[in-house]
Parts: C-alpha cells; structure tokens; sequence
C-alpha cells in the first residue's frame, strides 16, 4: 500500500488536493471582493441622491450668495444695534446690575448668611460709583454697548443664516454632525453668557472695585473699564466668528475635493 510505487501517487494527490483548495478560497475572495464593492457602490450613490439640494456651481455664484448672506447679517446687526441704542435706560440697568449691591447673587449670599447664621458670608456694602475722565466716553459707551448688544441678539440669525448657505453642499451626516456641533455649543455659549453675567462677573467686579494696595489711594473707576471687563466676560461674541469659520471651511473642503 505504501510501497515505492505509490509514493508519487499520493503525493500527485495531495498536490492536487492543496491546488483545488487554494483555488476555491480564491474564487471566495473574488466574490466577496466584488460584493464589497458592489455594496460600497450602492452606499455611495445613496448618498449622493440623499444631497438632492447640492447643485454644480462655479466658484463666482458661491462668492455672490455668500455677499448676499453676508450683507442681510449686517443688516440685521444694524437694526438690533439700532433698537439696543435706543433703548438706553433698561440696556444699562441691564449693564450695570451686577455691580450693585441688591443685585441677585448678593441678596442670595445676604439671605444664606441670615439662614445659617454665618455673617462673614453675607457681601460688605457697596455703592458703585464711576467717572468719564474724556469728553465722548459716555457716547462711545453708549455706542460700544448697542453694538454688542445686537450682535448677541441677532447671533441665533447669523448662524442659521450661514449654515442655509453650507447646507446646500452637505451630505445627510455632515447636516446631521453639523446641526449637532452647532446647536450645542450655541447652548453651552449661552450657559458661559448666564454663568458670567449672574456669578463670575460680579464678584470680579467686587473684588476688583475693593481691593486696594494702601489705604490712602481711592479707586476711581472709569466707565470704559467697567464696560471694557464686562464685554470681555460677558458678552464675548467670539463663538459666532467660530461656527462660521467652521461652517465655511466645510463649504471650501467640499468645493475644492477632488471628484471621482
């Protein structure tokens, strides 16, 4: 059976056999090769027929839409800034309430302290007091705040109004991841805005108002350095510029890939 003979035999065999396996496992790797690829190819054309509103531009039309969207922002920054100026009494009640001693943070220390008996935590007495040192800082002052004002007004606008332009030219997940980023950090911008303006901001003020190297030297605070800490705390627009970059960089990536 195992005889000299029948040694090239089996060996015939068994070569044969290893051949016949090989060749199957490459006809499976084949297949799948071409399912994958078939599937990849069907993915991607569902993709491409879900961006319906995604339509070949030249880089010109793109340019004038985006004036277009750039000028109604600006526009709608005027009139906010407008209605803010003009209503200058409640805007710079608004303003100037943390740095009274009523305001709420520090009636809620004084009623703590009463509660728990604590004295040293209830806030000293303050009465704020500031100084214009030059001829057209109360205006400017006026003009700064209404500015700022607008533009955290009309911030929900300008980014709604930038991303309709970059939608366009969006996939169904980059609109999805887009919405996303966009909508929480929108919230967490206006939770910082709240959390400055009703804890941060007034003991910055408190302390900063207070504190004195000798006895002998008075502070006297200027408005535009009240103005200049609040706007810095408070109202820091620089989240807008943010998700419009972002948004753009999204319309510039997809504009300028290579098509396959």
């Amino acid at each position: 059976l195992f005889g000299g003979a029948k040694i090239p035999q089996l060996m015939r065999g068994l070569g044969k056999g290893v051949h016949e396996y090989k060749k199957g496992l490459a006809g499976q790797d084949d297949e799948s090769d071409k399912t994958d690829s078939k599937q990849d190819a069907q993915a991607g054309k569902a993709d491409k027929d879900e961006n319906l509103d995604n339509e070949d531009k030249p880089l010109s039309e793109h340019l004038e839409d985006l004036r277009g969207v750039l000028w109604r922002c600006i526009a709608a920054w005027g009139v906010a800034s407008v209605v803010a100026f003009c209503c200058k009494t409640p805007l710079f009640s608004i303003v100037f309430a943390p740095s009274r001693g009523d305001f709420f943070i520090f009636r809620g220390m004084e009623w703590l302290s009463q509660r728990l008996h604590w004295s040293a935590l209830a806030p000293p007495d303050h009465t704020p007091s500031f100084i214009a040192t030059e001829l057209t800082a109360q205006f400017m002052t006026h003009l700064t705040v209404s500015l700022a004002a607008g533009f955290v007004l009309v911030s929900p606008y300008i980014i709604a109004k930038l991303y309709g332009f970059v939608a366009p030219a969006l996939y169904a997940s980059e609109k999805r991841a887009a919405v996303g980023i966009v909508t929480v950090g929108t919230v967490l911008f206006w939770m910082g805005v709240l959390l400055n303006y009703f804890v941060i901001f007034p003991f910055a003020y408190r302390f900063l108002s207070t504190y004195q190297v000798q006895p002998d030297v008075a502070n006297q605070i200027t408005i535009s350095s009240y103005i200049s800490l609040f706007l810095n705390l408070v109202a820091d627009g620089r989240t807008v510029p943010i998700y419009a970059l972002y948004l753009l960089s999204i319309l510039v990536a997809r504009h300028t890939a290579p098509r396959t």
